[in-house]
């Protein structure tokens, strides 16, 4: 004799892969390429630290867009809380506006790592950013 079987509910959402190709339309249509984000700038460098809280190197890296690349200046902390975010392009905003060649930035995840508890990640992100600007046509 069978016995009784429930039937299983249907997911009536998008599945977990079509929510993955969601975010990342969305994060690459956010982005723009520098060109569209910038379109004084024809090159961006950014020399990035990751520190811990007690000023130990976790990662060092490199990072260069041209004019036609996608890009995306909003990076994940590489610290204990795991999903606290950095977001750079308001410091690059600045420095275009500015027309300054370089600049720096400095700054700490202030993600708590548990909920109720005043403790926060302390993840230090240091970083130098290199800016070329396109040539101004000559005025005749």
């Amino acid at each position: 004799m069978a016995g009784y079987f429930k039937k299983r509910r249907r997911n009536d959402g998008p599945s977990k892969n079509e929510e993955k190709v969601q975010r990342n339309q969305r994060r690459s249509a956010s982005s723009g390429t520098l060109a569209e984000r910038f379109p004084t700038v024809s090159r961006l460098s950014v020399k990035i630290s990751f520190l811990d809280n007690q000023g130990h190197p976790l990662e060092e890296r490199s990072l260069s867009w041209g004019p036609e690349d996608a890009c995306e200046l909003t990076l994940n902390c590489m610290g204990r809380c795991g999903v606290g975010t950095f977001d750079l392009s308001e410091k690059v905003r600045q420095a275009v506006e500015a027309t300054l060649p370089e600049t720096s930035a400095a700054g700490a995840c202030a993600q708590t790592l548990y909920a109720g508890l005043p403790d926060q990640c302390g993840c230090q992100l240091r970083c130098v950013f290199q800016l070329a600007y396109a040539a101004k046509p000559a005025s005749a």
